[in-house]
């Protein structure tokens, strides 16, 4: 959907990023972690992006998720969000990728089927600038590419028919905020403790 935010809500979280820290997303070294038996973390090569810390403006970023989901994405599914996750504010800078995956969903090579690994039924993906090169969203099994531009809100089902990448970025910088959604009534197999959630309804 084009133009969900305006520009000068895209410009205003551009400069509220700017000022934050970031960190590289990072994944377990299990090697490492099992010889010095302590956890020990490593940069992600098939998640090649800067985490934003956004907690100064995360209850912003909660409300513009809820009005996302009330306005645009519940009418268009015909049914009702429960919660979403914390929304992630991301930072791609050049060669920077998100290798092809699905977000609710891993391949179980020993029963040669994809099962479902996290309460995901809808991913939202909001773009805040498009003064870049590269960076756009595959999705593989559909052969199609979406180029982003600033504003625009795009969401899908999280499962593994709507596998996708971010391609690597050749040129500039990219911002996105990503989060992931249930509807009510799908299964749940559970979360890791810890993790705020957002109602969408008291």
């Amino acid at each position: 959907m084009k133009g969900f935010f305006s520009k000068t809500e895209c410009k205003k979280l551009i400069r509220s990023a700017k000022v934050q820290r970031s960190a590289w997303l990072t994944l377990k070294d299990e090697k490492r972690s099992l010889e010095e038996g302590r956890l020990i973390q490593k940069r992600d090569p098939y998640r090649v992006v800067k985490g934003i810390d956004t907690s100064p403006f995360a209850d912003v970023l909660t409300r513009m998720i809820s009005a996302a989901v009330t306005q645009k994405i519940e009418p268009v599914i015909n049914a009702q969000v429960e919660f979403f996750e914390p929304p992630q504010l991301l930072c791609y800078g050049p060669g920077g990728l998100y290798q092809s995956h699905a977000d609710s969903e891993e391949f179980n090579a020993v029963h040669n089927q994809w099962e479902k690994r996290f309460d995901r039924d809808i991913s939202l993906l909001i773009y805040i600038n498009d003064k870049f090169t590269g960076g756009g969203l595959r999705f593989d099994n559909l052969q199609y590419t979406y180029q982003p531009e600033a504003g625009d809100l795009v969401f899908f089902p999280s499962s593994h028919r709507y596998m996708h990448q971010a391609l690597p970025l050749e040129k500039g910088v990219k911002y996105a905020i990503v989060t992931w959604m249930a509807v009510q009534g799908s299964n749940r197999i559970g979360f890791p403790s810890g993790l705020k959630l957002s109602p969408i309804r008291a």
